[in-house]
């Protein structure tokens, strides 16, 4: 009997503690049931790492303006078709450039009227054939109602350059010679054509007349203005970037040494010098100097300047976020910081990818990508903005 009440006695305690045992898990639980799992607890963090944020795009509602300056009226975006865009010029209400279409397998050169809003095609070169192929071979250019530009001819045996004129009163073309590099001043059009003669290989053209002559001139990218030739004459240099820039008249035959020109060697010498409105601009020793012609008078600006191409027109000169009038010594801002946005990689990127700025006068001209993603405009369009007065 006694050692039946022993068994029982153990059987109780060994319930009693199960029982104990049992209150303090649920008590346990129910303190911490805001815990995880204690599966998920034992879980490697190589296997299974936190979670980090991701780089949220900044939102942007709709396409804002390009962010000009408050001294520019509000921009105009002349351009709607997908097409990349190159060699911006202009003059008056005529602005002409270089497009490309990879669709259509397509280079154009296309003029735009601003008055009339109206966009034409002035010619387009599809691929030749299996003995002939035609491509540009400069960036077109204007002034008044004529364009002119070189193309490059090929036949099974040589490349041959030519000057082509397109009449946008007439509706017209004509092909002027041979010739690269050509420049236009109201009817008269320069040109460089050392193969048809290498001792006077600069050309000058008179459009209505159809008269040619040669010019003592021996530069590969002479500009004209007025009467006067500006252009560059080679010079024995070690360095190989550093010519002479002369003033040509066509008149007086006078020639002018305005100084030393230097340039890249990546970059054609002709990049770095403009004339316009009586002003010759160029870069010569790492600054940037000003001639004008009437007065004879010289400055230097002071800073530092590469290629000029495109920033001077009508005595305007595009310089650092601002542009001064060199005519009447006044100024005005021109582009401001660009905004910017995160792309889906989370990188920071500018929402107007500029390509070229130019002017004519004090109208500005340029082609960007607007909401880039990506650092190469792929296809991008043409904005103007006129200074307010």
């Amino acid at each position: 009997m006694k050692r039946l009440l022993n068994v029982v006695g153990s059987v109780l305690g060994l319930l009693i503690v199960g029982l104990l045992v049992l209150a303090l898990s649920m008590s346990y639980r129910g303190s911490s049931k805001d815990t995880q799992p204690a599966s998920s607890a034992f879980k490697s963090p190589i296997q299974s790492p936190t979670p980090r944020p991701g780089a949220t795009p900044t939102p942007r509602a709709g396409l804002s303006s390009p962010p000009i300056s408050k001294d520019l009226a509000e921009p105009i975006q002349l351009t709607t078709r997908s097409a990349g865009r190159s060699g911006l010029a202009a003059d008056g209400d005529i602005i002409v450039w270089q497009e490309s279409d990879s669709g259509r397998n397509l280079l154009s050169i296309v003029a735009y009227d601003l008055r009339s809003r109206v966009e034409r095609i002035v010619k387009s070169l599809p691929p030749g054939g299996k003995d002939t192929q035609r491509s540009f071979a400069s960036y077109p250019r204007i002034s008044g109602r004529y364009i002119v530009w070189a193309e490059y001819y090929q036949t099974p045996e040589r490349l041959i350059p030519e000057i082509h004129a397109y009449d946008l009163t007439q509706g017209s073309e004509t092909v002027l010679g041979e010739g690269i590099k050509p420049d236009i001043v109201d009817n008269q059009v320069i040109w460089h054509d050392p193969w048809t003669n290498s001792e006077h290989p600069t050309m000058l053209y008179e459009i209505p007349q159809q008269k040619a002559r040669r010019l003592p001139i021996r530069s590969g990218g002479a500009k004209i203005w007025a009467t006067w030739i500006l252009y560059d004459a080679s010079i024995n240099d070690s360095r190989g970037n550093q010519r002479d820039l002369r003033l040509y008249n066509l008149q007086t035959s006078e020639d002018i040494f305005l100084g030393k020109l230097n340039y890249d060697l990546n970059t054609p010498p002709e990049d770095y010098y403009a004339i316009s409105e009586g002003f010759v601009v160029w870069t010569g020793d790492r600054v940037l100097n000003t001639y004008q012609i009437t007065k004879r008078e010289q400055k230097v600006l002071n800073e530092s300047w590469g290629p000029v191409r495109g920033a001077f027109s009508k005595g305007v000169l595009l310089r650092q976020g601002r542009a001064v009038n060199l005519v009447d010594n006044t100024t005005f801002r021109t582009f401001e910081q660009p905004p910017s946005h995160l792309n889906r990689w989370g990188e920071l990127v500018a929402d107007y990818l500029f390509g070229e700025v130019i002017n004519d006068g004090e109208v500005l001209i340029w082609t960007a990508c607007v909401g880039a993603d990506e650092p190469i405009c792929r296809t991008n369009d043409v904005f103007l903005a006129r200074r307010r007065r």
